[in-house]
């Protein structure tokens, strides 16, 4: 009779105890917000002319579980999920944690942006409870000029070559052939707004070669002109590192 006394005292003083530690994890989990690692920004933000990829992680408290996460952004400081929303979604992840921490790493990469241009973003997480906000930092594009560019050309598929684009920081531009050393040398101009390239190859011959196209990445592709003839004229580019 003393031997059941005894378990039984025991059993319940287990059962009390559990119980009291999943109400007070319970309690908690009421009220905590995701964690946010902020990205260190000498080495988990790397940028190009359009697009900005930045490397972080969050963390649910035991007992929560986070809906959504990702990075906000804007042009201005102190972006919300009011601005402009860049959610996680690369594949299954698993954000439910019952009574432990479950953590997530995550590379986010923020596309269509514009050349040389500083942009304001955050990391966000929501749960349950609310969203919570890393620390905003900030980080520029490339800057377009100064870079030197290997174009291939695809003349109406009858004729391809390849060049060599130098762009200047006062909207000058210079073309050079080599396979052809010192025979088509040109000093052209540009222009680029936004993500658009406007490049006149040879301004003196009118609408002979006038290049538009996108830059996206450290690529860029489009088309161009040749005098008045109706054609199919393509050109890409990648940049010469």
């Amino acid at each position: 009779m003393k031997n059941s006394l005894f378990y039984f005292s025991v059993f319940t003083a287990f059962f009390l105890i559990a119980c009291s530690e999943e109400e007070t994890v319970n309690n908690e989990a009421e009220t905590k917000l995701p964690e946010i690692s902020n990205p260190d920004v000498e080495n988990a933000i790397t940028a190009s002319y359009t697009t900005i990829e930045i490397s972080g992680n969050v963390k649910a408290p035991a007992g929560t579980e986070i809906s959504e996460f990702g990075v906000v952004w804007a042009n201005e400081p102190n972006p919300t999920l009011e601005d402009n929303v860049v959610p996680y979604n690369e594949g299954e992840r698993s954000m439910n944690s019952s009574t432990k921490q479950s953590t997530q790493d995550f590379t986010i990469t923020i596309s269509d942006l514009k050349p040389n241009k500083e942009y304001f973003i955050r990391i966000f997480a929501t749960n349950q409870n609310g969203t919570k906000y890393g620390d905003e930092f900030s980080h520029s594009t490339l800057k377009f000029e100064g870079t030197k560019w290997k174009f291939k050309f695809d003349h109406n598929g009858t004729n391809s070559w390849v060049a060599n684009v130098e762009f200047f920081e006062d909207g000058t531009a210079f073309y050079s052939e080599p396979d052809n050393p010192g025979m088509y040398d040109y000093d052209g101009t540009w222009v680029l707004d936004g993500s658009t390239l406007t490049y006149d190859m040879v301004p003196d011959l009118e609408n002979a070669y006038i290049l538009t196209g996108e830059v996206s990445g450290n690529k860029m592709d489009g088309t161009y002109t040749f005098h008045n003839e109706e054609g199919s004229y393509l050109w890409q580019a990648t940049e010469i590192e």
